[in-house]
């Protein structure tokens, strides 16, 4: 009896030791706790901040578009909750906020800034007469306020229309000033665009067009050809022509100098498009990076959607600063680089050198 005693003694410990054993805290095991240190990313594709006038009764119907992902979950942008605190009856500054939430419990949140406009000398007040809200004036040529033309390119300044919340399509109350007939002439010119209401309220566009320029840089064929052979010789990659714009200088499409062996590069043959999707400059043998070749002046209208410079031999942190100037950047790839930013301080520091508040930077 006593022996039996002591076999089953020693069978409710065994089984008293199981339960005990392989689990930590979080009830997670030891070898998949580093699963939870990889937090969810939200990246949003689009304007972050958003102006619109008083009176307009929807943002972003089109033209919200996010991503997020999680390393241990793969694509989570189904999962992504989409709040605003927009009062569109009111003139001020609003938010549209995206989160996500991975398996592990983790999160992350992007914003949108909309900010709602209305005539400075008469506010709207909300009703549906919209006394005192503001007019629009837009180009049909999707250009925005800023436009480059090649030496010889036709400029039409009949590519506008003009909306009022109250009155409707006033296109026909458009005023235009300026001549731009003579495009045979490199320089910068600038048309005007002002449209009344019939509350009174006016709005005046101001439209500068750059002719053989962009931001300073001829776009004529000579320099495009000339990206296209350096392009060639220094990354071995063929320019997609089919998404290059050159009457806007526009590049919807990336530009890879990734694996190329690269010690040195010389931004400057970049420096003709306002536009580029994405610049992949990794896993090369890049010690500097000189962003001020790009022709990053301030307050213009360069875009620079993604960066990857990941894997190089970069350690200089105050070659980030003129990138402050771009218009947009989505995302930064720094790692596998000799910066240290093993600080919260100099993480922070870092995003702060961007004014675009969703960026997200890979470490």
């Amino acid at each position: 009896m006593i022996q039996k005693n002591k076999i089953l003694s020693i069978l409710l410990f065994a089984l008293m030791s199981i339960n005990f054993t392989a689990c930590n805290s979080t009830g997670i095991d030891d070898n998949n706790t580093t699963l939870n240190e990889n937090r969810p990313v939200i990246t949003l594709k689009g304007p972050i901040d958003i102006q619109i006038p008083l009176g307009t009764k929807s943002v972003l119907t089109e033209g919200d578009q996010y991503t997020a992902f999680d390393q241990q979950d793969g694509d989570i942008s189904d999962k992504v909750q989409r709040t605003h605190d927009i009062d569109f009856s009111k003139a001020g500054v609003y938010h549209i906020t995206y989160t996500v939430t991975d398996s592990d419990g983790f999160n992350d949140k992007k914003q949108r800034i909309v900010t709602i406009k209305a005539s400075d000398t008469q506010p709207y007040t909300g009703g549906t007469t919209y006394t005192g809200s503001v007019p629009f004036i837009g180009f049909t040529d999707n250009s925005g306020d800023t436009l480059f033309l090649n030496i010889g390119q036709h400029y039409n300044p009949n590519t506008y229309y003009a909306t009022d919340l109250e009155d409707g399509d006033i296109t026909n109350n458009v005023t235009v000033e300026g001549d731009i007939s003579d495009t045979n002439t490199q320089g910068i010119y600038t048309v005007y665009y002002s449209v009344i209401d019939s509350d009174g309220n006016t709005v005046t566009k101001e439209r500068t067009i750059y002719v053989g320029y962009s931001m300073g840089n001829n776009i004529g064929t000579t320099d495009i050809e000339s990206f296209k052979s350096w392009y060639s010789q220094t990354c071995g990659q063929t320019f997609n022509d089919s998404l290059y714009n050159e009457n806007t200088g526009q590049y919807n499409g990336a530009i890879d100098c990734s694996n190329s062996g690269l010690s040195d590069i010389d931004l400057t043959n970049l420096s003709i498009f306002t536009t580029i999707k994405s610049l992949d400059l990794s896993n090369n043998n890049l010690s500097d990076i000189d962003f001020n070749q790009l022709d990053l002046s301030e307050n213009n209208v360069k875009v620079l959607e993604k960066l990857d410079i990941s894997n190089n031999q970069l350690s200089d942190k105050t070659m980030f600063d003129p990138l402050f100037n771009l218009k947009n950047i989505n995302e930064l790839w720094i790692n596998g680089n000799n910066f240290d930013y093993s600080r919260r301080a100099d993480r922070e520091a870092l995003y702060k050198t961007f004014n675009n508040k969703s960026l997200t930077i890979f470490f």
